[in-house]
C-alpha cells in the first residue's frame, strides 16, 4: 500500500484539534505533527499545546459547526461499523 501524502497548513491542524477538543470537552490538548519524506523517512516532529481559551467568538462559532459535522461523521462511521459486525455474526 502506498502512503498518502497530505499537505496541511498549521492553521488547519490547529482548527481541527480545537474542533475535536470541543467534541471531547477538553480544555487543552497536545498537537503532535510528524512529517515524512516521499520515501517514508521521518523528517520532522513538531508539537504544541492547543487551548480553547482566547478564541474569538466568531471563530468559536465556526469551530462548533465543524465539530458538529465531525461528531455526526463519527456517529455514521460507528453505525456502519456496527452494521458490518452485526451482518457478519
Amino acid at each position: 500500500m502506498r502512503p498518502v501524502l497530505v499537505r496541511r497548513t498549521r492553521y488547519s491542524t490547529v482548527e481541527n484539534t480545537r474542533s475535536i477538543m470541543l467534541i471531547n470537552r477538553d480544555d487543552r490538548r497536545l498537537l503532535l505533527e510528524l512529517s515524512y519524506s516521499a520515501s517514508g523517512t521521518l523528517r520532522d516532529v513538531s508539537w504544541q499545546w492547543v487551548e480553547l481559551t482566547g478564541i474569538p467568538k466568531t471563530e468559536l462559532e465556526k469551530l462548533e459547526e465543524y465539530a458538529e459535522s465531525l461528531r455526526k461523521a463519527r456517529e455514521r462511521l460507528l453505525e456502519n461499523r456496527y452494521f458490518l459486525c452485526s451482518a457478519v455474526t
